[in-house]
């Protein structure tokens, strides 16, 4: 089972227990709290929605601004 941390409704952690050993055996109870079951596809950056599912966060938008000056001296 794989577990994510969420933050503001978007995935900050994601955790994996090793195969057969639960959750909890690596954890606190109040540590636990913290962790929600999510999809085995879902990483972190993915966003929670109202309904229950997770999305990919959009691209990020292209850098804008001026086109960098390698080297002033060339001639």
């Amino acid at each position: 089972m794989k577990y994510a941390r969420l933050f503001e409704n978007t995935v900050g952690e994601v955790f994996v227990p090793l195969s057969g050993v639960d959750i909890s055996e690596c954890f606190t109870a109040e540590v636990c709290q913290m962790f929600s079951v999510i999809p085995d596809n879902v990483e972190v950056g993915w966003i929670k929605l109202p309904d229950g599912s997770f999305v990919a966060p959009p691209d990020p938008a292209p850098e804008t601004g001026p086109i960098p000056v390698t080297d002033l001296g060339a001639q």
